[in-house]
C-alpha cells in the first residue's frame, strides 16, 4: 500500500481532481487547504502505485507544477483487499527505486570500512581453506551497490550514478587487490612453515582459478543480475544478501592479490615453476571478477528494461510556480507577532 500526497497550486487542483476520479479511478480523496494551495491525499495498493505515478506526470505533475510524495503505509485497518497481478511492470516507482539504489552507490566511511574488514575476512578464510569465513567475507562485502547504481544509472540516462558507480566499484576493486597484497605478505610466512595446516595455495585459492568456475561464474553472475535487479525494484534489500554470496565478488579479488604477492616472492626466489602457477591463479581469480560484474550488469539492465523503469522526468520546484511576494508582504509574514 502506498499514500500519495499531492501539493498543487490553487488553480490546479480541480483539474487533477477530475483526473484521478474520472481517468485513475481513484476514490475517497481527501483534499486540504495548506498556505499556499491545497495537498491531496489518497492511498492506492502497491501495484497500481507505479502507473498512477506515471498517469499523475503524464499531466505535468511533479514535472511542470506540484510536488508528489508517495509514503509507504506499514498498516492500515480495515485491511485493504489484496490485487493478485502477475504482470511484469509490478514495481515500486523509479523515484522510490533511485533513492534506495543510490544510497548504496555513495562513497562514504562505513562504505571503506565495510569493504576492508570484508578483505580481511576473506584474505583469512582463503588462507585457512575455510569456505565458512569466506561466506562471512561476501556477507560484508558492498561492492554489489555501485554495480547496481550503474546498470539503474544506465536504464534511467542518470549520468552521474552511472559514474558513482563506476568510480566506487573500480576503487572497491583496486582496495581489495590491495588489501589481498597487504594480507598476502602478513599470511605467507605462516604459510611457508613446515607446520602450517593448509600450504599455499589452498584449495579454496585454487578453485577461483578454475576455468570451469569461470563459465559457471557467467551463469551465476547472469543469474546474480537478475536477483539483484528484482530486488530492487521490489524493495526486498534482504534479498540483496543472497544474491551477494551467490555473486561471490570480494573472495577472488583477495585472492588475486594473496596469489600475486606470492608469486612475487617465487620470482625473487627463482622458483619459476611456481611463479608460473600462482601468477595465473591471480589472473585467473580477477578475469572472474570482471566477468562477473560485467554479465551482472548486463543482466540487471535487462530485468530493469522488462520492468519499464524509465528515465525520471526533470521537475520545476513548485515553488517557482507560486506568485512572488513583495518585499513588504514577505517582511509582513516574517515578523508577524
Amino acid at each position: 500500500m502506498r499514500q500519495f500526497q499531492i501539493s498543487l497550486p490553487e488553480e490546479k487542483v480541480g483539474q487533477v481532481m477530475e483526473f484521478l476520479e474520472e481517468k485513475a479511478q481513484i476514490r475517497n480523496i481527501a483534499k486540504i487547504h495548506t498556505t499556499p494551495g491545497f495537498m491531496l491525499i489518497f492511498r492506492v495498493s502497491d501495484a497500481r502505485s507505479s502507473q498512477i505515478l506515471a498517469d499523475i506526470e503524464a499531466i505535468g505533475v511533479g514535472v511542470h507544477y506540484g510536488i508528489i510524495d508517495v509514503l509507504p503505509v506499514e498498516a492500515s485497518k480495515p485491511l485493504p483487499e489484496e490485487e493478485v497481478t502477475i504482470a511484469p511492470t509490478e514495481r515500486l516507482s523509479v523515484e522510490e527505486i533511485y533513492s534506495k539504489i543510490a544510497s548504496g552507490t555513495r562513497l562514504s566511511f562505513d562504505f571503506l570500512a565495510l569493504l576492508v574488514v570484508s578483505c580481511i575476512i576473506a584474505a583469512i578464510g582463503l588462507a585457512t581453506n575455510n569456505p565458512v569465513i569466506i561466506v562471512a567475507s561476501m556477507l560484508l562485502a558492498p561492492l554489489m551497490g555501485p554495480i547496481l547504481g550503474l546498470s539503474f544509472g544506465a536504464v534511467i540516462k542518470d549520468r552521474r550514478l552511472v559514474q558513482a558507480g563506476i568510480m566506487n566499484e573500480a576503487l572497491g576493486l583496486v582496495i581489495a587487490v590491495i588489501m589481498g597484497l597487504i594480507m598476502g605478505a602478513i599470511l605467507m610466512p605462516l604459510a611457508l612453515l613446515p607446520t602450517w595446516s593448509w600450504p599455499w595455495p589452498t584449495a579454496e585459492m585454487i578453485a577461483r582459478a578454475s576455468l570451469w568456475l569461470l563459465i559457471l561464474g557467467i551463469v551465476v553472475a547472469a543469474a546474480s543480475g537478475a536477483g539483484v535487479a528484482l530486488a530492487a525494484t521490489r524493495g526486498d534489500i534482504g534479498s540483496l544478501v543472497g544474491v551477494a554470496i551467490a555473486a561471490s565478488l570480494m573472495p577472488p579479488a583477495v585472492n588475486a592479490g594473496m596469489n600475486l604477492v606470492y608469486a612475487l616472492l617465487m620470482l625473487s626466489l627463482g622458483n619459476l615453476a611456481l611463479f608460473g602457477v600462482e601468477l595465473t591463479i591471480a589472473g585467473l581469480s580477477f578475469l572472474l571478477v570482471l566477468l562477473n560484474i560485467l554479465f551482472i550488469n548486463i543482466v540487471a539492465m535487462g530485468v530493469f528494461k522488462l520492468k519499464q523503469v524509465a528515465p525520471i522526468k526533470s521537475k520545476s520546484i513548485f515553488w517557482n510556480d507560486l506568485p512572488q511576494l513583495d518585499k513588504k508582504r514577505r517582511e509582513e509574514l516574517w515578523h508577524r507577532k
